[in-house]
């Protein structure tokens, strides 16, 4: 059975003592009750035995009277006795009713309202307080009853404020680690995916590969690292490497045996890294392969962290034996390159070599001044149809310069105004021959830009030049510069017999000449314009052709970016070719010609002459050093290809004297390559020349070096 509350219990207590008290009180009103009536009964018996001692009357009676006086005063004081004690009965009654309700306002109420806060504490009813209006320790007990509530019920609201904390982040945790969840199975998945890619991958990957664990043992091989050696299977692959003779399997390129350590599979498990490593092989089959190894240590983790070898391995018994071949055709294809060139630069020589006295021997006609008008176009003809095959041959080595790469581009300030003009103005022989002019538009401001002035010479003299190819007597060319915001322009128009839409397609390409026999007529190589577009995108630009259809003429036009990358100006602007120099600087100078071609050496003697030059000629190298010892000239003009001695090393040898180290000596060669061109430079030589020698670019670079100018080299412009 349950106890009763502990305030029940002290009400129970109090109740039992009340009840004992009034039953101690009953007990003894009934004793003295007993008492009262064993006196009563006593006195019958008295007074049977004063009969029985036959006491006197008197005495009797007095006895009787004293003792009835006796009763009498004890059965009062009996009675007062029961009546004080149920007197004292009622008064303790009341007053243990009293204090039962002092005791239950001050004690047990208090209490019982502990009791009911303790339990509504314990339900969970946080706000419970005691409110006790008492002034002594109870209200103490209230007080710390009330702290404790207090503390609890913000010790609740801590935890459960803590409690929705932990709950959001769980509720947050959980769905984070639902999405890792997902990304994790996505990653495993793609892992997976990954891995099984890369299996397939590994097994269909024509190189050999094999990983092997520190023990020199085969975990894993694919297809082809077993077909490549031979070996049907991983066991099988795993014999042959335990009881491989290293002098039978493996052998060095040189055929000398490999060292055991060298073995690919040794040095791979040693922990050796290694690429490359080219052995000739033996298979189970007796086949001698080349096999080529590479590998190195890797850790593996999927094994414990432990380091493995990885090794890879590829036939290249086929791509050696290719190797070899494509080696033996580029040797091939390099020496017949060097031939081609070899034979270009001594067939330029060869060409150019009589045009020389060809073309000077026309200047000197045309500057005699005695010719009448038919000789003087005779003389036309034969300088316009010279430098026609001087430039097929510039063309020409232009043409294998591109397709060797080995063509450079020298960039110069350059106005392009002046420049255009320079252009036009030496065509003006042919415009003349048909009649034909050619108006040049150019802009009202200056334009200076970056271009290499022989090589776009060479664009601009080919696209006016097939302008008057293929447009009637008395027709019209104009040439038009114009600057956009993004690029410089030339634009050739022409109203001559203008191109097909089938021809516009194929006009750049190389060797075309046309359909049409007027265009098959006109002669050329059909080189020019694949050359002069190649020129133009060397320079960053291009080169492009328009024409509404035959009759309606053409337009090409040269395009240049105004922003390019790399561009490398010089300190100076070179001056242009055909600018006037006083040439009287050459009056009684001496001239030493060194030239074995007897035409060429007659030719320049006489248009030196007629510079008022002292000349003095020799025909090999030799006498060229004689002469210029013997006659000690200011100026030398020699050939390069000369017999016995080249030029090179006669100006080496003519200065290392030193009172020739300062002599102006200009190279003369039908050869003009950049390589040419530096050679002659490097040899001590102060310009170089191209045959056929134009007498004006001779003049500007002779009077150039006389006032001590900076040399403009004609040969940058070719």
């Amino acid at each position: 059975m349950a106890n009763p509350p502990k305030p029940l219990r002290i009400q129970f207590r109090l109740f039992l003592c009340i009840v004992a008290s009034i039953a101690f009180l009953l007990v003894l009103a009934i004793y003295l009750q007993s008492s009262l009536e064993s006196i009563l009964r006593f006195r019958p018996d008295l007074t049977a035995t004063l009969a029985k001692y036959q006491l006197p009357v008197e005495l009797s009676n007095e006895l009787h009277s004293q003792f009835e006086a006796i009763e009498r005063e004890q059965i009062a004081e009996t009675r007062q006795r029961v009546i004080n004690m149920w007197i004292g009965t009622g008064i303790i009654i009341f007053f243990t009713y009293v204090i039962q309700h002092v005791m239950a306002r001050s004690i047990i109420l208090p209490i019982n309202q502990l009791a009911r806060n303790v339990r509504r504490l314990q339900q969970g009813d946080f706000t419970a307080r005691a409110n006790l209006e008492t002034s002594d320790e109870f209200e103490t007990l209230g007080d710390a009853f009330n702290a404790l509530a207090e503390s609890i019920q913000k010790g609740r609201a801590q935890l459960e404020a803590t409690n929705r904390q932990l709950s959001q982040q769980q509720t947050e945790l959980e769905k984070i680690v639902a999405e890792k969840t997902v990304e994790l199975k996505k990653t495993l998945e793609s892992v997976e995916a990954e891995r099984s890619k890369l299996q397939t991958i590994i097994n269909r990957m024509p190189d050999g590969l094999t990983l092997i664990d520190g023990h020199g043992v085969f975990l894993s091989a694919n297809e082809a690292a077993l077909k490549i050696l031979g070996h049907p299977d991983l066991k099988m692959l795993q014999d042959w490497l335990d009881n491989m003779p290293g002098a039978f399997n493996f052998r060095q390129l040189n055929h000398q045996s490999a060292a055991l350590d060298e073995f690919p599979f040794n040095r791979a498990w040693r922990g050796d890294s290694f690429s490359n490593v080219v052995l000739f092989t033996r298979t189970p089959t007796n086949r001698t392969k080349l096999i080529s190894f590479s590998g190195g240590p890797v850790v593996g983790s999927g094994f414990g962290g432990t380091q493995l070898a990885l090794c890879i391995f590829r036939d290249v018994t086929e791509e050696l034996a290719l190797r070899k071949e494509l080696e033996e055709k580029n040797l091939e294809l390099g020496e017949a390159s060097r031939l081609k060139d070899e034979f270009l630069a001594t067939l330029s020589h060869e060409l150019r070599t009589p045009l020389t006295p060809v073309i000077s021997g026309a200047q000197l006609l045309r500057d005699e001044g005695r010719l009448g008008e038919d000789d003087l176009k005779t003389i036309s003809l034969i300088e316009r149809n010279a430098q026609s095959l001087s430039r097929m041959i510039d063309e020409m080595l232009d043409l294998s310069g591109i397709m060797n790469r080995k063509l450079h581009l020298s960039l110069e300030h350059t106005e392009l105004n002046d420049w255009a003009r320079s252009v036009i103005t030496g065509l003006a022989l042919t415009l003349d021959k048909k009649k034909i002019t050619c108006t040049f538009i150019g802009t009202t401001e200056p334009i200076t830009y970056a271009i290499d002035p022989g090589r776009l010479t060479q664009v601009l003299t080919n696209l006016i030049s097939n302008a008057i190819k293929y447009s009637d007597a008395g027709g019209k060319i104009w040439v038009t510069l114009s600057q956009t915001d993004h690029e410089i322009r030339f634009a050739v128009r022409d109203n001559g017999i203008g191109l097909t839409k089938h021809e516009l397609n194929e006009i750049f390409e190389l060797f075309y000449q046309g359909q049409a026999s007027y265009l098959r007529q006109s002669g050329g190589l059909g080189i020019g314009l694949s050359v002069a577009r190649s020129l133009a995108e060397l320079h960053g630009g291009g080169l492009i052709a328009q024409s509404d259809g035959p009759g309606q003429g053409s337009t090409f036009t040269l395009w240049l970016p105004l922003v390019r990358e790399g561009v490398q100006w010089q300190s100076q602007p070179v001056p242009q070719a055909n600018q006037r120099v006083d040439r009287t600087l050459l009056r009684g100078r001496k001239v030493l010609l060194v030239e074995d071609s007897l035409d060429t050496l007659e030719a320049l003697r006489r248009l030196l002459m007629r510079r008022e030059c002292q000349v003095i000629t020799a025909q090999s190298a030799e006498q060229g050093l004689e002469q210029a010892e013997k006659e000690r000239p200011e100026i030398i003009i020699s050939d390069l290809n000369l017999p016995a001695m080249d030029g090179y090393e006669f100006i080496r040898r003519l200065k290392k004297e030193e009172s020739f180290r300062e002599v102006i000596a200009i190279s003369v060669s039908g050869q003009g390559r950049e390589q040419d061109v530096a050679a002659s430079l490097d040899a001590g030589f102060t310009a170089h020349m191209l045959k056929p020698i134009d007498i004006h670019k001779l003049d500007t670079t002779l009077v150039q070096a006389l006032e001590g100018r900076s040399i403009f080299n004609p040969e940058s412009l070719l």
